[in-house]
């Protein structure tokens, strides 16, 4: 059950919603702008998994390759490298990490390994596709938020105004 529950996007989204809204709620703009710019990383990390590599790689699932497989809740679609939740996972992973770091960084890395890991127990994938989603991920979160942070993270004057006024 929580393997299903880690391979679904819902509770990712609902995190997303209520970090969107408490920054509303608390005016942290900054805070907007990355979770925007968050949720646009792993919409990258999945489509360049997903109609890029994946139809490039063409491995089929193992429980489509292997009869013997165990699976869990049906076999769906039929190409499997890399795994697109391992690679939306550390996108997201190693943007949070980079961004926020501390305890809720490493909850974060650890949340993604669980999703990696529930995607083998789930029968869809190989452990080489989910290691191959992880490496893809990392890469794309990691330069992602390189980017951020030189774009939409880093003060800009109005900001800082702002801010010189409020004291």
């Amino acid at each position: 059950m929580i393997f299903k529950l880690l391979s679904s996007q819902v509770p990712w989204l609902l995190l997303l919603a209520c970090l969107f809204l408490q920054s509303a709620y608390r005016r942290q703009w900054a805070n907007i702008r990355a979770l925007f710019w968050l949720g646009a990383t792993v919409g990258i990390s999945d489509a360049v998994a997903a109609q890029i590599i994946k139809p490039f790689a063409a491995r089929i699932r193992p429980c489509i390759a292997l009869n013997w497989i165990h699976v869990v809740d049906g076999c769906a679609g039929s190409l499997s490298f890399p795994s697109n939740h391992a690679s939306n996972g550390a996108a997201f992973a190693a943007f949070w990490f980079m961004w926020k770091g501390g305890p809720i960084g490493w909850f974060a890395l650890a949340c993604a390994f669980c999703v990696g890991i529930s995607r083998v127990y789930l029968g869809m994938h190989y452990p080489s596709d989910v290691l191959g989603g992880f490496v893809l991920g990392s890469c794309i979160g990691g330069l992602s938020f390189v980017l951020a942070r030189r774009f939409i993270l880093s003060e800009s004057p109005n900001t800082t105004a702002i801010k010189k006024e409020a004291v």
